[in-house]
């Protein structure tokens, strides 16, 4: 794809989105009053995330570049609020582990797979465990005085693990029957 294509509306909105996280991080650490801030940030992350592939589908802007760094700016973001809400003991340890080794799985999955021509798109339960994911950590976000949405924030949290690792589950079993069907 030649560069004029690579420069486009949903390419540069998941380019904010990368820039942001580090945004994100400095305010969530800075006064609890920017934590407000921060929680802006992320919540505007996860809707230009929705917005940039709404787009570049709608648009004929799908691009080598989005589709590589689209991905990678979901889980950077996503990743960073699982760790700021474990350091501050909003979450437990093992919640942003459980996902880190998910991404990592999957990712080197993705890798090995792209090499032999198999791409494996996300799907329906992906989606959803992202949703999931996303709402779990708004609500578990430090609300300090709404102790119940923490609450529903936990649960979710642990609806969303499940649905992340079934979706796991289902792309390395669709990655590797469509290995098997490139082999035959």
């Amino acid at each position: 794809m030649d560069r004029v294509k690579l420069v486009n509306i949903p390419n540069l909105l998941t380019l904010v989105r990368i820039l942001l996280v580090p945004v994100f991080v400095i305010l969530y650490f800075e006064l609890p009053l920017a934590r407000w801030a921060a929680l802006i940030v992320f919540i505007a992350a996860a809707l230009t995330d929705m917005l940039d592939g709404y787009l570049a589908r709608k648009w004929g802007q799908i691009t080598w570049f989005g589709k590589l760094f689209d991905p990678l700016a979901d889980k950077l973001m996503t990743l960073s609020m699982l760790f700021c809400l474990c350091k501050t003991g909003e979450i437990p340890i093992w919640a942003p582990v459980v996902f880190l080794l998910r991404e990592a799985w999957m990712i080197l999955g993705a890798s090995l797979l792209f090499r032999r021509g198999v791409v494996v798109k996300s799907d329906v339960l992906g989606k959803a465990a992202t949703l999931c994911l996303v709402v779990s950590l708004c609500l578990v976000y430090p609300w300090h005085a709404l102790e119940g949405l923490r609450a529903a924030g936990i649960i979710l949290l642990y609806v969303a693990m499940g649905l992340s690792l079934a979706a796991m589950a289902h792309y390395t079993f669709v990655a590797l029957k469509g290995r098997r069907l490139n082999a035959q």
